[in-house]
């Protein structure tokens, strides 16, 4: 069983690799990192790209799509959808980070069989005015694109079709009302922080 992470990034070099420091920190290694750039021309020959890209784990895949898209990288996101390939699918971004346990836990639960989707709590930076915890719910303001893992099976050929800001929480909830309706599988909560969105 595999954890895909699917990140899209912009010019955004240096949090991309905390991005992929705590990805590659994850106490289980049964993960998938798809980093996908949303049209960035330096995205191949920028110094910092080139430090990454010599960490040569195959678990790791660097794509680029044409763009920049400006839709919160839900284009690229989209792509990743397209070309996955994990049991099971995580949507984040490039200036967010994972506690070392997250696919631990997604993995455990995910052992139960009628679960489609597991989500977690978080801490959440208010737009740069401080961090909170948020304690997660499927419902506007309690969830994040990045603190959700869902069965790629379920997923089918959903994609993110809003492309506005909030367009995680929408596909968040649409997922949710569909797991609910497919034969009763279940979303799971996993009452721990193990995730950071800034």
């Amino acid at each position: 069983m595999k954890v895909e992470f699917i990140i899209p990034t912009y010019k955004s070099y240096s949090n991309l690799i905390t991005m992929i420091g705590s990805i590659m920190s994850q106490t289980s290694p049964d993960w998938i990192l798809t980093i996908i750039s949303d049209g960035d021309d330096d995205f191949i020959n920028h110094d910092q790209i080139k430090l990454i890209r010599q960490i040569n784990d195959p678990r790791i895949d660097y794509r680029r799509i044409a763009g920049p898209n400006n839709d919160w990288g839900h284009t690229a996101r989209n792509y990743g959808l397209d070309k996955a390939k994990g049991d099971w699918i995580v949507m984040s971004a490039s200036d967010n980070y994972y506690v070392p346990t997250f696919v631990e836990h997604i993995i455990h639960e995910a052992q139960n069989p009628d679960v489609s989707l597991i989500y977690c709590d978080f801490i959440h930076n208010l737009a740069y005015g401080g961090y909170r915890v948020i304690q997660s719910q499927i419902k506007a303001g309690h969830i994040d694109i990045g603190n959700v893992a869902y069965k790629r099976e379920l997923i089918g050929d959903a994609r993110l079709d809003k492309k506005e800001y909030t367009a995680d929480f929408w596909f968040a909830h649409w997922y949710n009302n569909l797991h609910n309706n497919v034969g009763g599988k279940i979303a799971r909560k996993i009452d721990k922080v193990l995730y950071v969105h800034n």
